[in-house]
């Protein structure tokens, strides 16, 4: 608080945390800071200004794999060394399948808010606010594939004909949101029923896009990987692959608008009833490139909700 009159009142908000996992490479750390000011203008305006910003950086966990070796008809067929029995028991519950030295996410949030309001009397209210919202993340991930060979003649796909890779890539983004809602709040009675009228309009602009030149690839480990490979993994190579390196752009476009209105109607001081509608329409438009290949579009909405309880 500060002023005799308490006009201008702050907050500091901030947490931190830091978690591990059972499974090895995993965890999960966030920062959290959120400072605010509010201003009592006079008896009848208050202005309001806050901002979050959160840092997380971690790295989920993806378990431990499954094995089932089928031929065309979906039929379990043998696989040396691995029964159905043991089939994913022999490796520890703490093994990490994955990169822990490439492996790892990491996004940050940036959000203002800015509200006004103003009391027109002591029955009609008036709020006026927007928060943008800027969202910036990075992910590099690794996941194994694994699949079969062309089968022989009769159509059955034999154990020597199993394949699998270490997959890995990035995948990053950015997003700005940006609502803007206006809202009238009135108290007025009718007929002895007392009425509380919520009514406003709001729109919203997002824009979404990769996260620029390398945030999005997909490369290919050199070495196959066998059933030891799970138990013992070596130290793979992460190396480009014609057939797998492919960099890829996109962006996404759209604006919302909206329109609703509420009725709070009480009725005795034990029953009320609630009723409202909303209108809302959208338009969005998309462009998409996977390696040479160019995708482009556009969306629409439009819907209606009514509720009454």
């Amino acid at each position: 608080l500060l002023g005799e009159d308490h006009a201008l009142l702050y907050r500091l908000n901030a947490a931190w945390d830091d978690a591990d996992s059972f499974r090895d490479a995993i965890f999960d750390r966030n920062l959290y800071f959120a400072p605010s000011v509010k201003w009592y203008a006079g008896e009848s305006d208050q202005l309001l200004l806050q901002a979050e910003y959160k840092d997380r950086h971690y790295n989920w966990d993806t378990g431990l794999p499954s094995y089932f070796w089928g031929d065309a008809a979906g039929l379990e067929v043998d696989y040396p060394g691995l029964s159905r029995v043991r089939r994913g028991r022999d490796l520890p519950i703490h093994q990490y399948i994955g990169l822990p030295g490439w492996d790892g996410q990491r996004e940050t949030k940036q959000t203002v808010t800015l509200e006004w309001e103003h009391d027109f009397d002591d029955q009609w209210h008036l709020k006026l606010g927007t928060a943008p919202v800027f969202t910036t993340y990075q992910g590099n991930f690794s996941y194994f594939y694994w699949g079969w060979d062309d089968p022989d003649e009769d159509g059955v796909y034999l154990p020597e004909d199993h394949h699998a890779y270490l997959l890995a890539g990035k995948y990053g983004y950015r997003s700005r949101e940006w609502p803007l809602a206006v809202d009238l709040t009135g108290h007025f009675g009718t007929w002895g029923l007392k009425h509380t009228l919520l009514m406003g309009v709001s729109y919203t602009q997002g824009r979404w896009h990769d996260g620029g030149p390398g945030s999005n690839d997909v490369m290919k480990a050199l070495e196959p990987i066998g059933l030891e490979d799970w138990r013992h993994p070596p130290a793979y190579t992460l190396v480009n692959d014609p057939d797998y390196d492919v960099s890829n752009a996109w962006q996404y476009e759209q604006d919302e608008f909206g329109a609703y209105v509420q009725d709070l109607v009480e009725l005795s001081d034990q029953w009320k009833a609630l009723v409202g509608y909303r209108i809302g329409r959208a338009r969005g438009t998309y462009e998409y490139i996977w390696g040479s290949d160019v995708y482009t579009g556009e969306s629409r909405y439009r819907g209606q909700t009514r509720s009454e309880e």
